[in-house]
C-alpha cells in the first residue's frame, strides 16, 4: 500500500532568527521588528515580533492594502513574491505535465502524471500497479523552478507530518523536468519515498511558511491558506493598521504596521526565508561552496562592503524593496557600489576597471545548469571555486543532500 496525503494542520511556527555576520561577535541578538511605545490614547499596537502566527481575524489580504498602496502593490504583484504557492491544480506548469511519462531517476521505472480535478497524481506502474499518488502542491514562482509537495497521512513520533518532495522539479531555463536537487543519490526507505525525498517538522513546515502569508495545518490538509508572499508576511496583519487609515488616526498608522528600523533588522526579515548564517552548518559556512550562494544574506554578511558600512548596506541598497530583482538593470547596481567606491572616499578597484564591479566581485554561481545565483559575498576573489558536489546542493529544507 503507498501512504496516502491526507490532511494536516500545525499551526505556523513561531520563529526567532537572527542576523549575524561570520565575524559578529556571538550572543549579539537583533530584534527582528521594533514596536513604538504604546500611545496614551488606548491604542494597541500590532505585535512586531517576525515569525508570531498569523492571525486570521486580523488579515485584511492584499487586495485591501492596494487599495491605498498602489505603486507597491503593482510592483509586487509583478514580483515572485507574489506568485510562490499553488495547489497544483490551480498551477499551468503542473498542469502541463498531465500525460507526460517519465523515467525515474534511477531508471528502475517511470513516472506517469495524470490530472483531475483535485490537482496533479503520478504513478509508478513497475512498483505500485495502477495506484495514483497526489501531488498536492507547487512551490516557487517558475522563475528558476517549480518544485512539487505533497503532504501525507504518515506521522513520525519525534518528527511529526511527513511530506514529500517529488522527485522531479520543472527548471524554467530548461522548459521541462529535471531531478530535484540533493535527489540524485535518494534511496528509498518507505513505499512513499519512491516519489520523492520525505521531510517532515520544522524543516517541512518552514518550507511551506516561505511560500505562503499564513496556513494551518490539520492532519494532512492545508487549511486556511493565504498563497505566496504578501503584503501581511512582512508587515504583519494589517487590520489595525487599515482601522486607523480609515479613521484618520495618523498618531497609530506606524505603531499597527511592521517595518524595518534598521538594517539589521531588514536583513534578518529577508534572511527569514533566504537564509541567515546560523541556518547552516558551521563547517559548511567556512568552507563556502558554491551551493552557499544561494542564500544571499550568508554571503552579504560576511562581505567586507556590510562590515564595514553595518548602518548603510542592506537588502533594499540594491533591491528594489517590493518589485522583481530584475527591476534594477546592472549599470544600476554598479552605480550603487561607485556610491562608495569613488576617489577620494574609499579605495577604487585596483584592475582598473570602473564597470564591472557585479561580474568580478559578485560573480554568477550555476549550482546546477539552468540555475544561477550571484554570490552576495562581495570579494576579490581567486578563481579556485570547485563544482559543487551533489552533498552540497540544498534541498527543500536548505541543508546539503546526503547521497
Amino acid at each position: 500500500m503507498i501512504d496516502s496525503p491526507g490532511t494536516s494542520t500545525v499551526a505556523r511556527e513561531s520563529q526567532r532568527l537572527w542576523a549575524m555576520g561570520l565575524f559578529v561577535v556571538v550572543g549579539l541578538a537583533f530584534v527582528w521588528w521594533m514596536a513604538s511605545p504604546p500611545k496614551d490614547d488606548g491604542s494597541t499596537p500590532v505585535d512586531l515580533q517576525a515569525g508570531a502566527a498569523l492571525p486570521l481575524s486580523e488579515l485584511v489580504g492584499s487586495a485591501k492594502c492596494a487599495e491605498c498602496h498602489r505603486d507597491q502593490a503593482a510592483d509586487h504583484a509583478r514580483s515572485g513574491h507574489s506568485h510562490t504557492f499553488a495547489f497544483t491544480k490551480d498551477s499551468p506548469v503542473a498542469m502541463a505535465l498531465c500525460g507526460q511519462e517519465v523515467p525515474t531517476p534511477d531508471g528502475s521505472g517511470h513516472f506517469a502524471y495524470e490530472c483531475d480535478g483535485d490537482g496533479l497524481m503520478v504513478s509508478l506502474p513497475e512498483r505500485f500497479g495502477d495506484k495514483r499518488f497526489p501531488i498536492e502542491i507547487a512551490l516557487g514562482s517558475g522563475a528558476h523552478a517549480v518544485t512539487f509537495l505533497t503532504l501525507t497521512e504518515a506521522y513520525d513520533a519525534d518528527e511529526g507530518r511527513i511530506g514529500v518532495e517529488h522527485a522531479y522539479t520543472w527548471f524554467n531555463a530548461r522548459g521541462e523536468l529535471g531531478v530535484t536537487p540533493g535527489q540524485e543519490h535518494w534511496i528509498p526507505e518507505r513505499d512513499i519515498e519512491h516519489f520523492g525525498k520525505s521531510h517532515q517538522g520544522v524543516d517541512l513546515t518552514r518550507c511551506i511558511d516561505c511560500h505562503t502569508t499564513t496556513f494551518e495545518l490539520d492532519g494532512a490538509r492545508l487549511s486556511h491558506v493565504v498563497p505566496s508572499v504578501q503584503c501581511e508576511q512582512c508587515h504583519g496583519p494589517g487590520r489595525a493598521h487599515v482601522e486607523a487609515a480609515e479613521l484618520q488616526q495618523s498618531d497609530r498608522l506606524l505603531t499597527t504596521i511592521r517595518r524595518s528600523q534598521n538594517v539589521a533588522e531588514e536583513i534578518a526579515l529577508c534572511g527569514t526565508c533566504h537564509r541567515l548564517p546560523q541556518d547552516v552548518t558551521a563547517d559548511r559556512l567556512k568552507r563556502y561552496p558554491p551551493s552557499v550562494s544561494r542564500f544571499q544574506p550568508i554571503g552579504l554578511l560576511q562581505s567586507r562592503c556590510y562590515l564595514e558600512s553595518p548602518d548603510e548596506l542592506t537588502c533594499t541598497t540594491c533591491h528594489a524593496t517590493h518589485g522583481p530583482a530584475a527591476d534594477r538593470s546592472l549599470i544600476e547596481h554598479v552605480a550603487v557600489c561607485q556610491g562608495c567606491h569613488r576617489e577620494g572616499q574609499s579605495a577604487l578597484c585596483a584592475a582598473g576597471h570602473t564597470d564591472q564591479c557585479i561580474d568580478c566581485h559578485m560573480r554568477p554561481m550555476e549550482l546546477i545548469p539552468g540555475i544561477v545565483f550571484r554570490d552576495h559575498w562581495i570579494r576579490r576573489r581567486p578563481n579556485l571555486d570547485a563544482d559543487a558536489d551533489p552533498a552540497d546542493v540544498p534541498t527543500v529544507s536548505g541543508e546539503p543532500a546526503q547521497p
